[in-house]
């Protein structure tokens, strides 16, 4: 019965003060500008808990007793010169002085202030107030970029590695952008549990965290993933240059056995055959010199071939020496891998989220009231 009757007593005083287009029925509550000195925070009045509580300083009592506060306010001689004033300069409309800022609080109010203090005050507030919010403005941008890359990288790591757990192409593909899905989840649903969470729905704000989290934890395990598959191709090619590099020796050993074997005294292959060319244009193949250059030519085409082989098997020497090298030492931990997967997660949904957020709360700001 008394909950009823505060209800009552607090929808009354709404009414009375032509309130009732800052009521919202769907969420029971109605939303007012603060009435403390120096705040532009936004007081919430729920009837229906009798409480009004403000988002930005500690103003939190009674619904009821804060709406009579303002409406003994508006009564006094003082805050009705004022309310006149104001409804000069905005057109007659006194009605909506009050939602946007209720001004300080009637102990707040000195009784005595100098002429031009009205008229500095509000300025210096409105330069901190721009500055302030340049500043915010932009860190969270700069937030969000970070936060929107490395949400792309988690992605793109997502992408790859739930895409490798099946052989179907259509399977693999699903699976893969399953992995993006996740990554979005992620730093999505931590903007929807501060948004809910500063509007009171506290239910929903849970049901985004349980969201977010889950998003979180298949992205984290996703990254991990990809980092493992690359870790585990990286030691599969050190092992095959491990493997590779002492047969690629022995053939080079080989060859430069027989190329030792032909004489230093062959002629060039382009000599060779200008030579043979000649002999054979003159019509004197029947001699023996012209069998013998065949002979050296044959020598002089294989020497050039084992002079080939070997430069090649050396370049592919010279790619596999860092491999083997690299092979050499310890493995990489795989708590490495889970903490770097870690940190990307956390800069992907903890990032962005602080860069919406900032933004939502630049956005929702309302100028200081004089």
């Amino acid at each position: 019965m008394g909950a009823s009757s505060a209800d009552h007593r607090v929808k009354q005083l709404i009414g009375t003060l032509g309130l009732w287009d800052t009521f919202a029925e769907d969420e029971g509550s109605a939303d007012l500008g603060c009435c403390v000195e120096g705040c532009i925070g936004r007081v919430r009045v729920n009837p229906l808990e009798n409480r009004a509580s403000c988002n930005e300083c500690d103003l939190d009592e009674t619904a009821e007793r804060f709406l009579e506060r303002i409406r003994d306010a508006r009564r006094s001689p003082a805050a009705q010169t004022a309310l006149t004033v104001r409804a000069a300069e905005d057109g007659g409309n006194v009605r909506q002085l009050f939602p946007q800022s209720l001004g300080p609080a009637p102990s707040s109010i000195p009784a005595e202030a100098p002429v031009g203090a009205a008229k500095r005050v509000p300025v210096e507030a409105h330069r901190r107030t721009v500055g302030e919010m340049l500043i915010i403005a932009l860190l969270a941008l700069a937030f969000l970029g970070v936060g929107l890359l490395a949400a792309a990288m988690s992605g793109f790591a997502n992408y790859l590695a739930f895409g490798a757990m099946v052989d179907d192409p259509l399977q693999s593909r699903i699976w893969a952008w399953t992995g993006i899905i996740a990554s979005i989840c992620s730093f999505g649903g931590f903007t929807f549990v501060y948004w809910h969470g500063t509007g009171g729905r506290m239910k929903e704000a849970v049901r985004a965290a349980v969201f977010a989290l889950a998003g979180a934890a298949t992205s984290l395990v996703g990254t991990q993933m990809y980092m493992a598959n690359t870790e585990q191709a990286r030691l599969a090619e050190m092992q095959a240059a491990t493997a590779r590099l002492p047969l690629i020796e022995a053939q080079v050993s080989d060859w430069q056995a027989e190329l030792a074997g032909i004489s230093t005294h062959v002629r060039s292959v382009e000599g060779l055959e200008a030579y043979i060319a000649e002999v054979e244009r003159v019509g004197r193949t029947h001699q023996k010199p012209y069998r013998d250059a065949l002979d050296e030519l044959g020598q002089a085409r294989r020497r050039d071939d084992l002079t080939g082989r070997i430069e090649g098997a050396r370049a592919d020497m010279a790619e596999l020496a860092p491999l083997v090298s690299d092979a050499a030492r310890a493995d990489r931990p795989a708590a490495l891998s889970w903490f770097f997967a870690a940190m990307l997660e956390v800069f992907s949904s903890q990032g962005t989220s602080i860069g919406f957020v900032a933004l939502m709360i630049l956005a929702g700001r309302r100028p200081r009231g004089p």
